[in-house]
Protein backbone atom coordinates (compact mmCIF):
# COMPACT_ATOMS: atom_id res chain seq x y z
CA UNK A 1 0.00 0.00 0.00
CA UNK A 2 1.31 3.47 -1.13
CA UNK A 3 1.59 5.69 2.04
CA UNK A 4 0.11 9.78 1.24
CA UNK A 5 3.23 10.94 0.31
CA UNK A 6 4.30 8.58 -1.98
CA UNK A 7 1.03 8.82 -3.77
CA UNK A 8 1.09 12.66 -4.17
CA UNK A 9 5.16 12.68 -5.26
CA UNK A 10 3.50 9.84 -8.21
CA UNK A 11 0.97 11.62 -8.74
CA UNK A 12 2.85 15.28 -9.34
CA UNK A 13 5.29 13.24 -11.00
CA UNK A 14 2.55 12.56 -13.98
CA UNK A 15 1.17 16.02 -13.70
CA UNK A 16 4.60 17.88 -14.27
CA UNK A 17 6.94 15.29 -16.20
CA UNK A 18 4.83 13.10 -18.11
CA UNK A 19 7.14 9.90 -17.42
CA UNK A 20 6.04 6.51 -18.31
CA UNK A 21 4.40 4.05 -15.43
CA UNK A 22 7.54 1.97 -15.40
CA UNK A 23 9.94 4.30 -14.97
CA UNK A 24 7.88 6.43 -12.52
CA UNK A 25 7.71 2.81 -10.60
CA UNK A 26 11.32 2.16 -10.66
CA UNK A 27 12.32 4.98 -9.18
CA UNK A 28 9.11 4.44 -6.30
CA UNK A 29 10.83 1.01 -5.70
CA UNK A 30 14.45 1.27 -6.02
CA UNK A 31 15.19 4.77 -5.34
CA UNK A 32 12.67 6.93 -3.58
CA UNK A 33 12.87 7.31 0.06
CA UNK A 34 10.50 9.61 1.45
CA UNK A 35 13.37 10.82 4.34
CA UNK A 36 14.83 12.09 0.79
CA UNK A 37 11.92 13.79 -0.31
CA UNK A 38 11.20 17.63 0.14
CA UNK A 39 7.62 18.98 -0.42
CA UNK A 40 5.43 21.52 0.06
CA UNK A 41 1.94 21.27 0.60
CA UNK A 42 -1.51 23.08 1.59
CA UNK A 43 -4.75 22.75 2.09
CA UNK A 44 -4.34 18.93 1.76
CA UNK A 45 -2.37 19.78 -1.84
CA UNK A 46 0.92 18.52 -2.98
CA UNK A 47 2.25 21.40 -4.51
CA UNK A 48 5.93 20.91 -5.19
CA UNK A 49 9.13 18.46 -4.38
CA UNK A 50 12.72 17.49 -5.06
CA UNK A 51 14.40 14.68 -3.81
CA UNK A 52 18.00 14.78 -2.29
CA UNK A 53 19.54 11.43 -3.51
CA UNK A 54 22.80 10.22 -2.03
CA UNK A 55 25.75 8.91 -4.37
CA UNK A 56 29.24 8.66 -4.13
CA UNK A 57 31.71 10.18 -6.24
CA UNK A 58 35.55 8.98 -5.59
CA UNK A 59 35.42 8.86 -2.03
CA UNK A 60 32.95 11.37 -1.00
CA UNK A 61 29.45 11.61 -0.13
CA UNK A 62 27.65 14.00 -2.11
CA UNK A 63 23.93 14.83 -3.08
CA UNK A 64 22.27 14.76 -6.10
CA UNK A 65 18.54 17.26 -6.38
CA UNK A 66 16.62 15.74 -8.73
CA UNK A 67 12.90 15.71 -9.66
CA UNK A 68 11.97 19.42 -8.95
CA UNK A 69 8.69 19.88 -9.73
CA UNK A 70 5.56 22.36 -8.55
CA UNK A 71 2.25 21.89 -9.90
CA UNK A 72 1.52 24.11 -12.74
CA UNK A 73 -1.17 26.19 -10.39
CA UNK A 74 1.20 26.38 -8.22
CA UNK A 75 4.12 28.02 -10.28
CA UNK A 76 5.27 31.63 -9.39
CA UNK A 77 5.40 31.50 -5.61
CA UNK A 78 8.64 30.60 -4.41
CA UNK A 79 7.77 26.92 -3.39
CA UNK A 80 10.76 24.96 -5.52
CA UNK A 81 13.13 28.12 -4.17
CA UNK A 82 12.19 27.37 -0.95
CA UNK A 83 13.03 23.95 -1.27
CA UNK A 84 16.09 24.17 -2.84
CA UNK A 85 16.98 25.91 -0.01
CA UNK A 86 16.03 23.33 2.62
CA UNK A 87 17.90 20.93 0.38
CA UNK A 88 21.18 22.60 0.30
CA UNK A 89 20.77 22.89 4.80
CA UNK A 90 20.00 19.25 4.61
CA UNK A 91 23.39 18.36 2.29
CA UNK A 92 25.27 20.50 5.08
CA UNK A 93 23.76 18.72 7.97
CA UNK A 94 24.11 15.38 6.27
CA UNK A 95 28.15 16.49 5.46
CA UNK A 96 27.90 16.26 1.89
CA UNK A 97 30.94 17.39 0.42
CA UNK A 98 28.68 18.87 -2.77
CA UNK A 99 25.22 18.58 -4.65
CA UNK A 100 24.74 18.07 -8.32
CA UNK A 101 21.56 18.07 -10.26
CA UNK A 102 20.70 18.58 -13.94
CA UNK A 103 18.41 21.68 -15.29
CA UNK A 104 16.10 20.61 -17.09
CA UNK A 105 16.52 23.38 -20.09
CA UNK A 106 19.55 25.81 -20.40
CA UNK A 107 17.44 28.87 -18.94
CA UNK A 108 17.22 26.99 -15.44
CA UNK A 109 20.82 27.52 -15.61
CA UNK A 110 20.42 31.13 -14.49
CA UNK A 111 18.18 29.95 -11.85
CA UNK A 112 20.08 27.59 -10.15
CA UNK A 113 23.14 30.13 -9.85
CA UNK A 114 21.06 32.43 -7.77
CA UNK A 115 21.85 29.70 -4.94
CA UNK A 116 25.59 28.85 -5.52
CA UNK A 117 25.06 26.32 -8.38
CA UNK A 118 28.11 26.57 -11.11
CA UNK A 119 29.57 25.24 -13.49
CA UNK A 120 28.45 22.62 -16.55
CA UNK A 121 29.80 19.45 -15.99
CA UNK A 122 29.27 16.01 -18.02
CA UNK A 123 27.78 13.64 -15.56
CA UNK A 124 27.45 10.12 -15.38
CA UNK A 125 25.30 8.00 -12.82
CA UNK A 126 26.21 4.52 -12.06
CA UNK A 127 23.48 2.27 -10.28
CA UNK A 128 22.31 -1.42 -9.69
CA UNK A 129 19.26 -1.30 -11.94
CA UNK A 130 20.60 0.78 -14.34
CA UNK A 131 18.10 3.71 -14.03
CA UNK A 132 18.52 7.07 -15.82
CA UNK A 133 18.72 9.87 -13.82
CA UNK A 134 19.95 11.82 -16.78
CA UNK A 135 17.90 13.45 -19.28
CA UNK A 136 17.42 10.26 -20.88
CA UNK A 137 19.82 11.54 -23.61
CA UNK A 138 23.24 10.78 -22.02
CA UNK A 139 24.93 13.12 -24.50
CA UNK A 140 23.06 16.23 -22.66
CA UNK A 141 23.90 15.37 -18.81
CA UNK A 142 25.26 18.46 -17.95
CA UNK A 143 25.35 19.28 -14.37
CA UNK A 144 25.43 22.51 -11.99
CA UNK A 145 27.33 21.75 -9.14
CA UNK A 146 27.20 23.48 -5.18
CA UNK A 147 30.73 22.84 -3.21
CA UNK A 148 30.26 22.18 0.40
CA UNK A 149 33.71 21.13 1.19
CA UNK A 150 37.27 22.47 0.56
CA UNK A 151 38.27 19.18 0.21
CA UNK A 152 35.83 18.32 -2.28
CA UNK A 153 37.28 18.16 -5.76
CA UNK A 154 35.10 18.85 -9.00
CA UNK A 155 36.74 16.33 -12.00
CA UNK A 156 35.91 17.52 -15.59
CA UNK A 157 33.58 14.04 -16.20
CA UNK A 158 32.15 12.99 -12.89
CA UNK A 159 30.78 9.76 -12.38
CA UNK A 160 28.25 9.42 -9.32
CA UNK A 161 27.89 5.48 -7.71
CA UNK A 162 24.64 4.47 -5.92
Amino acid sequence: MIKEPDKACIELWREVFGDSEQFISQFMQHHYNESNMLYIEKDGKFLSMLHLLIFKHNSYKVGYIYAVATSPKARNKGYATQLIHQAIEMAEKQGLSAIYLIPAKESLYKYYERFGFQGSRKIEFHTNDGFDFGTGEKDSDYASFLLLSPHYMITENILLEK
